[in-house]
């Protein structure tokens, strides 16, 4: 599995108040930004006391030393950085490289300590002279910093030496070979760079609106989590209580210490808890990562495939879940005609558990990795890998999807479309249920995205906080930090339903089946499991539904429940716990998803999939009997209760009667208000009291 590391430089980041911004500084404070660090025959390159200093060793030819930071050449721009030389040769040039693809297809502005510049280029590694070698008084000497600038103004090209024009050139006689910028030292000398710049008005890049408008504060996550030792693809849990991610070169990895293992924190009082190392089968001699974690946290998608032994098999995914005795052997994903022609490979599972979204090479890509989506289908395969489309996929790598709890909003990272580095993290929202269309990709910043290769943004249902990886205190290594978003790179309000499945009769916890879906429509969403040890689950919600969720466990009766969730503004968690009652004689049930009419006895459409349910129970035990009985609250006269309560248990009579049931295994009775089991003095404790429930009275 490739790893792009997250490289943050928000720290160096200045905004101006024009139109022309800082969209990328570096002060050398440290290498962030992954300059070359090396000593060799030709030169020594390092970084010190805030400056990047180059001593070339050599006096013939020149050395370049460059990154790719997104520029617009067609609009105006400037570049400048400061620059000394302390020792060598006065009379030949070093200076600012900019508009390079490579040292074959570059362009230079270089100028001499004795006070001479000129203007070159390389056009597929043929030398051009742009200008003659040229004096001018405003170079300063040896010892002097000189502050050298390339701007565009207009259809104008300036280059300038502390702060005096001494060129023009028309932007038609300047080719653009590419993206990189940096540093040239031509003949032995030795130079320290204070800083280099870019500012510009950015408006080609769609950026998520008002994302640069706010500072974004990173916060190392602190020792409990970050080491000496590489921390990265953090994998944040719905509930935003566990973080996972992989730790490398740590001693106490399984085998061989180089290879990844997965570690995980939780966070507990308000701080996170010192990190703890994923045992086997999950960890094991190969490479290990965490893909997804389900919103229950109970269940996971990792990277590579195992032997049922626990050891490591080969790519692919796998599936693992959490048990009384620890977490299982994970079992292999199988998707149909599955194919990537790419060594990496990243996915993101839907909080449903329904829908994987892969970054993967196949025949009908576009450029190399690109986005698809499969399916879960009924017999727990997932279908075969379909494009998701040319909005989000370029002619570029697509990496490291994340698909937000909302199932909507998602994040993935690219070099095909116009950002601040090498690839940047953007953003995209679902259209429809197809997942085949998207909306236009926005950005997320150069507070977020540096000039390198961003990747891995996992964010938990709240949405409060992104987590992502960048360089730590600790020279060579990348730690976890968060940083607090601003609503507008924030996904869907969702709303986290927790609680217990539980036995009704002696109220023990259950490890149970849980499905969620439309209440409208019937179709289901999604799926959970509860945990055994505790009877724990969580769902998560989009807002403006009605939701019907059950739960089913051999030998107990399938429960259903449903919660309508009101559109909201933010972020909510709501508790709710369910009961499954054991399959036995005298055991009373509710049947929560039946409606009614107001004050009337005909059964709505909504009600049948419970119904359904009661049908299957009948027919699975023939020899069952059963009473169903109907109760009102205490709103009306004694005596239209008592009908009401009785027609209504006789509907649910008839219905399953309708259904092939046996009339003499059914009795219907009406109770009127006569049984309540809450009080009739508030709105919530009479929606309680008006129910249809049903009795075992003989097995």
């Amino acid at each position: 599995m490739k790893y792009y590391w997250l490289l943050f430089f928000s720290s160096m980041l200045s905004y101006a108040t024009h139109a022309q911004k800082t969209v990328f500084r570096d002060d050398f404070r440290d290498n962030r930004n992954d300059w070359t660090i090396a000593t060799k025959e030709e030169y020594t390159s390092y970084i010190q006391n805030g400056k990047y200093i180059i001593s070339k060793k050599t006096e013939s030819g020149a050395w370049y030393f460059y990154k790719k930071v997104y520029t617009e050449y067609d609009k105006d721009f400037r570049i400048e950085i400061e620059a000394r030389q302390t020792s060598g040769i006065t009379n030949h040039g070093y200076g600012l490289v900019f508009a390079t693809e490579d040292v074959n297809n570059s362009n230079f502005f270089y100028i001499s300590s004795n006070g001479y510049y000129r203007i070159a280029s390389y056009d597929n590694g043929t030398y051009k002279a742009l200008t003659d070698w040229k004096t001018n008084d405003a170079i300063n000497e040896m010892n002097e910093i000189n502050s050298i600038v390339l701007e565009r103004k207009g259809d104008q090209f300036r280059f300038i030496v502390n702060k005096n024009v001494l060129e023009t050139m028309s932007a038609n006689d300047l080719k653009i070979y590419g993206q990189r910028i940096g540093f040239i030292l031509n003949n032995e000398m030795r130079v320290e760079f204070d800083f280099i710049e870019v500012k510009q008005d950015y408006k080609d890049i769609n950026l998520v609106p008002g994302i640069d408008d706010v500072e974004l504060v990173r916060e190392p996550l602190g020792p409990e989590v970050n080491s000496p030792y590489t921390e990265k693809a953090p994998v944040i849990s719905a509930d935003g209580l566990t973080l996972y991610f992989n730790r490398d070169g740590h001693p106490d990895n399984t085998g061989d210490r180089e290879h990844s293992d997965i570690w995980y924190s939780r966070f507990v009082g308000g701080k996170w808890q010192q990190a703890e190392q994923f045992g086997a089968p999950v960890n094991n001699a190969g490479h290990n990562f965490v893909i997804s974690v389900t919103p229950d946290n109970n269940a996971l998608m990792i990277g590579n495939t195992y032997n049922s032994d626990g050891s490591s098999r080969g790519s692919g995914f796998s599936y693992t879940q959490k048990t009384d005795n620890g977490w299982e052997v994970p079992k292999e994903v199988i998707v149909n005609n599955y194919q990537n022609y790419n060594d990496y490979t990243e996915s993101c599972l839907s909080s449903s558990r329904k829908v994987l979204i892969s970054s993967v090479e196949r025949d009908d890509h576009r450029g190399s990795k690109d986005l698809y989506v499969s399916f879960l289908g009924a017999d727990s395969t997932w279908s075969e890998p379909q494009n998701i489309g040319e909005v989000i996929n370029t002619d570029f790598d697509e990496d490291s999807p994340f698909l937000a709890a909302d199932d909507v909003t998602l994040y993935f990272s690219t070099s095909g479309h116009p950002g601040f580095g090498s690839s940047d993290i953007f953003m995209t929202r679902r259209l429809d249920n197809t997942w085949l269309n998207w909306s236009e990709p926005q950005n997320l910043g150069p507070q977020i995205n540096s000039p390198n290769w961003d990747a891995y943004y996992t964010i938990p249902a709240s949405g409060a906080y992104a987590y992502v990886v960048s360089n730590s205190p600790y020279e060579g290594d990348l730690d976890i930090y968060r940083i607090k978003i601003p609503d507008a790179a924030k996904p869907k309000p969702v709303t986290l339903v927790y609680g217990k499945v539980l036995n009704q009769k002696t109220q023990e916890p259950l490890s149970a089946a849980i499905q969620y879906g439309d209440l409208d429509t019937g179709e289901e969403i999604g799926r959970a499991t509860s945990l055994a040890s505790d009877g724990s689950y969580k769902l998560v919600l989009t807002s403006g539904k009605s939701y019907s969720f059950l739960a089913s466990k051999d030998n107990f009766i399938t429960v259903s429940d449903n919660l309508t969730i009101p559109e909201a503004n933010g972020y909510t968690e709501i508790e709710r716990n369910l009961y499954l009652a054991p399959i036995e004689v005298g055991q009373t049930v509710l049947i929560n998803n039946i409606f009614f009419d107001f004050g009337k006895s005909s059964l709505r459409e909504t009600s049948y999939a419970d119904l359904n349910r009661l049908v299957d129970l009948l027919n699975k035990y023939s020899d069952m009997t059963i009473e169903i009985a109907g109760h009102t609250d205490n709103v009306g006269s004694d005596a239209a209760n008592q009908v009401l309560s009785q027609t209504r248990a006789q509907a649910v009579l008839d219905y399953l009667v309708s259904k092939s049931i046996a009339a003499d295994r059914l009795v219907s009775k009406g109770y009127g208000e006569a049984k309540p089991i809450d009080s009739n003095e508030t709105d919530e404790g009479r929606q309680r009291n008006r129910r249809v429930e049903f009795t075992i009275v003989t097995m």
